[in-house]
């Protein structure tokens, strides 16, 4: 998110100091790993995380599902002073094959939200409920609640995140995220966004079920989810919230989910679009956590477009950490390379945190462009069986 200085992952980004498999892995200087699930064999459970004080990086700790799971719901509860605004997340990733990376963004971050209470001090309680649309958790992935941008003092109170899990049961449905954009992009005022796009496969369109939105921005905005044309680009149907004034005057919580029912077919695309513009109070900028002085800083905004796995989809750990035909590949270099590149004169948009994080820690990989674009791209490869055609049980492709 906009606090931390590699995005959602604070200063380390979602990856914590070393990476996967590394000092703390996922969970940043303070995450570990917390056991197992709670490995029930029938019915809801929860899975509970609870932490007080300054903390930027990840999850407490980190739980490892001994079993297929669904997701079905994520509370968060925090006692806010006034002044406060963070990131709280729900990240899931893998150090054995296949192997998913942290990043923020990308495939293992499912979701971010922020609330934003600067008028006056309050409880902050929120449930986003996935019953009807279960995420689909293999086992051997370790997943844990936790977030960013948690260090000042209006932020640091008491917090807890309760994750209701289930036992998946073969032939259920299945749901998985796509995050648009690809990976956590701070905006600078006045940018547009750039956002990526995910489609609709010839035997397999995407099946949206809705977004949750995360919006670090001020001033007035909206942000919407956008069916395109791919050929044309035309808009199809568009799901887009009311114009949004958000200030230091009033409290804010996150939107939840979303609700869009969208079957997006090949060659169409799901993207999104963001309008932010920044208003004047009294002569003068309105004075807030986005403005320095009097000047607009950096925006953040992200859409985790919740799409329905394939039936026939056969059963895979792969099945929320790969891409299943709908990154195009040229559209997806192209938001990289736009990510990882400076314009002539200026600085890319990639923060040098979140490069570091990219390169997997390894330093000598950020100064290259080249490095951070293959690494960008790498963050969304195929699914393995995409090569062999044993994606789905009748053999077909995509």
């Amino acid at each position: 998110g906009v606090g931390g200085t590699a995005g959602v992952g604070g200063t380390a980004g979602v990856g914590g100091t070393a990476g996967v498999g590394g000092t703390a892995g996922i969970g940043g200087a303070g995450g570990r790993d917390g056991g197992t699930d709670g490995g029930h064999d029938a019915g809801e459970w929860n899975e509970a995380w609870a932490w007080n004080g300054p903390w930027d990086g990840g999850a407490p700790e980190w739980r490892l599902s001994s079993q297929d799971l669904d997701v079905l719901a994520v509370t968060f509860d925090a006692q806010l002073a006034a002044g406060s605004a963070f990131d709280l997340c729900l990240s899931w990733y893998r150090d054995v094959p296949p192997l998913a990376a942290p990043r923020s963004g990308g495939y293992t971050e499912a979701f971010c939200v922020i609330p934003w209470y600067f008028a006056d001090a309050g409880t902050y309680h929120q449930t986003l409920d996935f019953h009807a649309t279960p995420l689909f958790l293999p086992a051997g992935t370790k997943f844990g609640c936790g977030g960013s941008w948690g260090t000042s003092p209006p932020s640091s109170g008491p917090r807890s995140c309760h994750i209701t899990v289930r036992a998946h049961r073969p032939g259920t449905r299945r749901f998985r995220v796509l995050r648009i954009p690809h990976l956590d992009l701070i905006v600078a005022a006045g940018d547009g966004f750039a956002t990526s796009f995910y489609q609709g496969t010839p035997n397999h369109p995407l099946e949206v079920h809705g977004y949750v939105p995360y919006t670090a921005m001020q001033g007035d905005w909206r942000h919407c989810l956008k069916h395109v044309n791919g050929v044309n680009g035309a808009p199809l149907a568009e799901a887009c919230t009311p114009l949004k004034r958000r200030s230091t005057l009033a409290n804010d919580d996150p939107a939840g989910v979303i609700p869009v029912r969208w079957t997006v077919s090949a060659p169409n695309l799901v993207s999104a679009s963001v309008e932010v513009s920044f208003w004047e109070r009294d002569g003068g900028w309105l004075p807030g956590l986005l403005f320095d002085q009097g000047r607009p800083l950096d925006w953040d905004f992200a859409a985790y477009v919740i799409v329905e796995i394939p039936d026939d989809a056969l059963r895979s750990a792969e099945l929320p950490f790969r891409d299943y035909g709908h990154a195009v590949p040229s559209l997806l270099e192209d938001w990289c390379r736009y990510y990882v590149t400076a314009p002539d004169g200026g600085r890319a948009p990639i923060l040098p945190s979140q490069a570091l994080q990219l390169c997997n820690y390894e330093p000598a990989c950020v100064p290259d462009a080249g490095a951070l674009l293959r690494q960008c791209v790498g963050t969304f490869a195929p699914a393995t069986c995409l090569g062999s055609a044993s994606c789905f049980a009748d053999g077909g492709a995509p």
